[in-house]
């Protein structure tokens, strides 16, 4: 009787164990645990935060991350001695030497002659003077580079933009760089505006027949054409030594974001399909720096040979051919179509879930935050 008791505890014992045993398992599985190197030590995480804090322009926070990253390359050139970059040493001393030269002397006043991007000629002043940004590149290296007081307006829409720009800052300048406010936006005198080719004309003529400056900064398709306008602007407007530092903070950025995806399991180059939207069902060309992005991390377009346009149709049938690894959507609810869209089942990728949400947002500011963008996709790519 004893006997077929304790037999029955230990069947009961050995199931609740079983159970309990595959719970743990099961939870462990679906939260990857961090990548851990053969010294034992977690690859670094990157701070998203101190990131943003320095693409707003904190010089500290960028010295800071800089010297965390510099340590990291050089514990994953013991393991990946063959895929990791050093950083610039030259870059380096660089970024240190105007670091120590602006907290000990302050920015550099001086005149200079500045060519904008349709070969006009700007000669900038030592002076305080106030600038109009009517394009979200201008506006995102405007707020990094100078206080509020000196913006005289920014677009409306980037207010909406608070996870990726200062609020405070914006919430200090008064008016909007649209057509509405043209007559306040002329009152408050601005020394020039910033414009592009494709600023909507009627804000241009405005603008123009208020006697107002124009320069024009047209380039954002690849990272070192928005870092060379960053260091335009910062000329321009008498921070030359802001400029710099941010340029070079995001160039080592780059670097370093690159560094720890070559660590990566995935490391291996994976084809990427770019989807713009569903309801209209339309694809990224390789023209967009969203693609380049992935590019420099050593991933392909799988529509590699379409640079006409920034997007095309794209048909769904084609796809099973070319079989992407990962599939990149802007946004989450595109993101939920993808997954249940019937016609895309029989992508490998939609069945194993690779396919991942961008942020909007990231993809058509086209300013420095393309950092975050380079960002998102390590983190993606981590997943794998």
């Amino acid at each position: 009787m004893y006997f077929f008791i304790f037999a029955l505890l230990g069947v009961w014992w050995g199931c609740a164990w079983k159970s309990s045993t595959e719970s743990v398992v099961k939870l462990i599985n679906e939260k990857p645990l961090p990548l851990v190197l053969a010294d034992n030590v977690p690859l670094q995480e990157f701070d998203r935060n101190l990131i943003l804090r320095a693409l707003r322009g904190d010089v500290h926070t960028m010295e800071l991350l800089l010297f965390r990253w510099e340590r990291e390359n050089q514990r994953l050139k013991t393991y990946f001695s063959q895929k990791i970059e050093d950083f610039n040493p030259d870059d380096l001393n660089r970024f240190h030497d105007l670091l120590r030269i602006l907290e000990q002397k302050g920015e550099y006043t001086f005149s200079a002659t500045i060519e904008d991007d349709n070969k006009q000629r700007f000669q900038s002043t030592p002076y305080p003077l106030k600038y109009l940004a009517q394009t979200y590149l201008s506006a995102g290296i405007l707020l990094s580079l100078l206080p509020p007081e000196r913006i005289v307006a920014i677009p409306s829409g980037m207010r909406k933009l608070s996870h990726i720009y200062d609020t405070q800052k914006m919430n200090a300048i008064a008016l909007n760089s649209e057509r509405e406010d043209s007559e306040a936006l002329y009152l408050s005198q601005p020394y020039l505006a910033f414009v592009a080719d494709y600023s909507q004309p009627s804000m241009v003529q405005a603008f123009e027949s208020q006697g107002l400056k124009l320069f024009y900064l047209n380039a954002m398709e690849t990272p070192e054409a928005i870092l060379q306008e960053i260091e335009k602007v910062a000329s321009l407007v008498n921070s030359p030594i802001k400029g710099e530092l941010l340029s070079l903070f995001v160039r080592m950025a780059m670097i370093s974001i690159k560094n720890h995806t070559q660590c990566l399991p995935c490391s291996k180059s994976l084809k990427g399909l770019f989807i713009q939207q569903t309801s209209v069902f339309t694809a990224l060309s390789s023209k967009n720096l969203t693609v380049k992005l992935f590019q420099y991390l050593g991933g392909e377009n799988i529509f590699e040979n379409i640079n006409e346009g920034w997007s095309f149709a794209l048909n769904k049938e084609s796809l099973v051919k070319r079989q992407p690894d990962v599939i990149f959507v802007l946004g989450k609810e595109n993101r939920a179509r993808v997954l249940s869209d019937l016609a895309l089942n029989q992508l490998e990728a939609v069945k194993d879930a690779k396919v991942f949400a961008l942020d909007p947002d990231l993809h058509y500011v086209s300013d420095h935050y393309f950092l975050l963008s380079l960002l998102d996709y390590y983190e993606c790519l981590k997943t794998l």
